[in-house]
C-alpha cells in the first residue's frame, strides 16, 4: 500500500481557521476522488505546542494533515497528474501556500483507541539532530524511544511514520533540503486532563529528554477534529 501524509500550509497572513474551513469544503472532496484511495483522514490542526530547538527556522503555518492510504501502483506524481489530482491541486492553489506530501513507512506501536470519547490526538513532524545519521536516528527512534513512550501510561495510541519521499503540491519531487523532516508521529492521550501532568511525570520527562537529544526540531499540534473516509462513509 502507498501511505501518504500531506502537510497543508497556510499563506503568510491568512487566518488559519479560514484556511482549514476552505480546505475541508473544497479540497477534501477532491482527495476522496484520488484513484486507488482506500482511506483518508483530514486532521484539522488546533493548538500548536512545539519544541523547536532550531531558532534559524520559524514555526510552520500548518493548517492540518491529510493522511491517505492507496492501492500500490501509481506514485505521487502520477496521482497529481490524474484528473482528480489536477482538481485537488487547483483547489489547494486557491486556499493554501503549499501541501508537502510525504511518502511514509508506517509503524503501529500502540493501536489507536476507538473506545475513548475524551481521547486527544496530537501530530508532530520531527527532524533528527545534527550528528545523527539516518541509520543512527532510526535506531534511537524505533528501538530506544519506543519503550520510553510505552511507559507513559496515559498514552493510548502511538504511530511512527518514517519519511521516504517528499513531493511539493502532489507533483514535484524534492529532497530533504526543501522539507527537512525525517518522520511524523501520531499520539493519542486518554483525555485532555493528562497533557499538562505528563510533563511533570518521571516517564514523561524521560521521553522528552530523549527526544531533545535526538531531534533538532519538533513541530507538534493538537488535532481539533478528524474526518475519516472509508470507502464511501465518513466519520468525524
Amino acid at each position: 500500500m502507498l501511505n501518504l501524509i500531506g502537510v497543508v500550509l497556510c499563506r503568510d497572513g491568512d487566518d488559519p481557521d479560514a484556511v482549514r474551513d476552505a480546505w475541508t469544503q473544497t479540497c477534501l472532496p477532491e482527495v476522496r476522488r484520488l484513484p486507488g484511495l482506500r482511506y483518508c483522514a483530514w486532521n484539522r490542526a488546533a493548538d500548536r505546542f512545539a519544541r523547536d530547538t532550531d531558532p534559524k527556522h520559524p514555526a510552520l503555518p500548518v493548517a492540518g494533515f491529510v493522511q491517505c492510504i492507496l492501492d500500490p501502483g501509481p506514485g505521487v506524481a502520477e496521482l497529481g497528474a490524474s484528473p482528480a489530482g489536477q482538481g485537488l491541486r487547483a483547489a489547494e492553489a486557491k486556499v493554501t501556500a503549499m501541501t508537502m506530501v510525504l511518502e511514509v513507512e508506517q509503524r503501529v506501536v500502540i493501536s489507536p483507541p476507538r473506545d475513548l470519547p475524551r481521547a486527544v490526538k496530537t501530530m508532530s513532524i520531527i527532524r533528527r539532530a545534527d550528528g545523527y545519521s539516518h541509520e543512527a536516528f532510526l535506531y534511537e527512534w524505533r528501538v530506544v524511544h519506543v519503550p520510553l513512550v510505552q511507559a507513559v501510561k496515559p498514552i493510548r495510541g502511538y504511530r511512527q511514520h518514517l519519511v521516504t519521499g517528499r513531493w511539493r503540491n502532489w507533483s514535484e519531487a524534492v529532497d530533504d533540503t526543501a522539507f527537512p523532516f525525517d518522520g511524523a508521529v501520531e499520539l493519542w492521550y486518554e483525555s485532555p486532563d493528562v497533557l499538562s501532568a505528563l510533563r511533570d511525570s518521571a516517564a514523561g520527562q524521560a521521553t522528552a529528554a530523549h527526544a531533545a537529544k535526538t531531534s533538532a526540531r519538533v513541530e507538534k499540534y493538537q488535532i481539533g477534529s478528524v474526518t475519516e473516509w472509508f470507502a464511501g462513509s465518513s466519520r468525524s
